[in-house]
């Protein structure tokens, strides 16, 4: 699997490192994988992630709703009638 780190998912869509540590600090993301040195290590279903909470923050969807979203997916197919 192949995985990026923070600058080259900031980056690839067009954000702020801090945007992306801002995200994942107030739960709008699921927390992101680490490697040995702490670093986080991201894969093609975060960056998916990130591009939804845009978007959704495009759409004027209040954070707590769109932090609510990112907990429901982390429940995965048991929250899909919810999501």
């Amino acid at each position: 699997m192949k995985t990026f780190t923070i600058g080259q998912v900031a980056e690839k869509i067009g954000v702020t490192v801090e945007t992306i540590r801002y995200y994942e600090h107030e739960d709008l993301i699921p927390p992101v994988r680490r490697d040995e040195g702490g670093r986080r290590v991201f894969t093609d279903d975060d960056i998916n992630h990130i591009r939804l909470v845009i978007e959704m923050k495009k759409a004027d969807v209040p954070l707590k709703d769109i932090a609510y979203f990112a907990s429901w997916r982390g429940d995965g197919d048991d929250s899909l009638e919810a999501r």
